[in-house]
């Protein structure tokens, strides 16, 4: 009954919805878990009939294959080819352009587009290694996600939550 996703996804959004496949009817879901440095977000989806699918427990190493799975420019979902770059610690902006977060992110070469961003990085078994949320604008297919190490600590924080603010969706000037 819980999902995870990008903070800047759901930031400034009352009423959230979940949808497990294009053209199901949304699921009302409830933001349990906001994290506008890191960018990550919880949901809690009553009724969600969906199985979990499992955080890999060991970090991706550069070379290892992987999925970019999701639903990019609002269209059906798609599972894309992706390899790992590297393994970093990105130093940048939070969601609302404020300086100084530090992530673990895993650098991809693969195609990343808007839509992709809260879908899950996955091994080619299924198992996932990360949160998508955002593509290089100056190097052609270069994208990134989250590690499942960020990951886990955000969903373990946001099982037992019940309900936060989402912020806004502007970047604070």
């Amino acid at each position: 009954g819980r999902v995870i996703t990008n903070a800047h996804v759901v930031a400034g959004v009352d009423q959230p919805t979940v949808r497990v496949r294009l053209g199901d009817p949304g699921l009302p879901a409830t933001v349990v878990y906001f994290d506008s440095g890191v960018d990550i977000a919880v949901l809690d989806v009553p009724g969600l009939a969906a199985d979990p699918l499992p955080l890999v427990p060991d970090a991706a190493r550069s070379g290892d294959p992987a999925v970019v799975a999701g639903f990019p420019e609002s269209g059906p979902f798609r599972a894309e080819p992706a390899r790992v770059r590297a393994a970093l610690t990105a130093v940048g902006d939070d969601i609302y352009g404020q300086a100084g977060v530090e992530r673990q992110v895993y650098a991809l070469r693969g195609t990343v587009l808007p839509g992709n961003s809260g879908g899950p990085l996955l091994r080619p078994d299924g198992a996932v290694l990360g949160l998508v949320f955002g593509a290089d604008e100056q190097a052609e297919e270069t994208g990134y996600a989250l590690t499942a190490g960020e990951v886990r600590d955000a969903l373990a924080a946001g099982m037992s939550a019940v309900g936060v603010d989402t912020g806004s969706c502007r970047i604070r000037d």
